[in-house]
């Protein structure tokens, strides 16, 4: 799943929320000087991705149904196998927020 595989879903997700999606993994995967530990805020990017899910296209799902909400955990997890329970509970908690 990608940032672009986000905008078929339920609600055609914009260019804006897109190209948010697609740079804050490697924005927030960056030491900046903005952090006081000068490291970066996430160190894998898997999880900055995730997090980019959550803050910008998550919230595109209001109102929809529980059958499309789900298909994007579904989907999250269909790509990422690997991905433990414990790294995906943040995103499913934002999702099950929205319908």
């Amino acid at each position: 799943m990608s940032g672009i595989d986000l905008a078929f879903g339920h609600d055609k997700l914009g260019p804006a929320i897109l190209t948010d999606v697609c740079h804050i993994p490697v924005q927030k995967a960056l030491a900046t000087d903005n952090c006081h530990s000068g490291g970066p805020t996430y160190t894998d990017p898997l999880n900055a991705f995730l997090a980019a899910v959550r803050l910008f296209a998550v919230p595109q799902y209001e109102g929809a149904s529980r059958k499309d909400v789900d298909s994007v955990r579904i989907e999250i997890k269909a790509a990422w196998p690997e991905l433990s329970d414990d790294a995906l509970n943040p995103s499913v908690k934002a999702l099950n927020a929205v319908p």
